[in-house]
């Protein structure tokens, strides 16, 4: 793999929450909020030198997985160049980049982390959505059910009618966030659930359709 501008661009995604957590490690109180519930509060508190190792691990570990998915992929239908899997790795990385300094400002200050989570999430489904009818068979990224490993055809219809789903659903949450910013994090935890289970469902129905009309002729 070349060191492109792109690549370049990947690790500067990952440096930027590392270096604001360095910038704001003075004025993180002692004790920081490590989990919020579905309401959107915070329900566990921890000490914050916590955040010493683990974002970082979490943004080493994401960087390193998708960087690796084009050489460890079985099926080798992921290379560096393909549109989908750069725009996938693209989303991913932004997200958990912007997810984590959101978090490190709420700690020094008024940011609404929880409905900062909320719009990412919306914004995620949008962008990821886009992008799914372009995607190859792979075990790493996609619709990844037994029915749609098992056929290209499968694959390729689940994604084409998924990817219209997400862009919808995302845009559909994104506008209702907005209209009413009281709306909780659950909302969009139990979107991005039916989502997924309409994916499952429609691969599974797509088979089976599928099985069912080669076994006729």
């Amino acid at each position: 793999m070349k060191v492109t501008l792109l690549e370049i661009f990947f690790v500067v995604l990952v440096v930027i929450p590392l270096a604001l957590l360095f910038y704001r490690w003075s004025s993180i109180p002692e004790t920081i909020p490590v989990h919020y519930g579905l309401s959107g509060q915070p329900d566990r508190f921890d000490d914050k030198r916590i955040l010493i190792w683990l974002i970082p691990l979490v943004l080493i570990l994401s960087y390193t997985v998708l960087m690796l998915v084009p050489r460890i992929d079985p099926k080798n239908r992921v290379n560096y160049s393909q549109r989908g899997y750069l725009s996938v790795r693209l989303a991913v990385s932004m997200f958990l980049s912007i997810l984590f300094s959101s978090y490190i400002v709420s700690l020094t200050g008024s940011w609404n982390f929880s409905r900062t989570v909320s719009l990412l999430i919306m914004a995620l489904l949008i962008v990821l959505g886009n992008y799914m009818p372009v995607l190859k068979p792979n075990y790493f990224i996609g619709v990844r059910t037994p029915w749609t490993l098992e056929s290209t055809h499968v694959w390729t219809t689940t994604h084409r009618f998924c990817g219209r789903v997400w862009v919808a659903g995302g845009l559909i949450g994104l506008i209702l966030q907005l209209v009413w910013p009281s709306l909780s994090l659950s909302f969009s935890i139990g979107l991005v659930v039916v989502l997924a289970v309409v994916s499952v469902s429609y691969s599974y129905l797509t088979y089976r359709q599928h099985n069912s009309g080669e076994r006729n002729d």
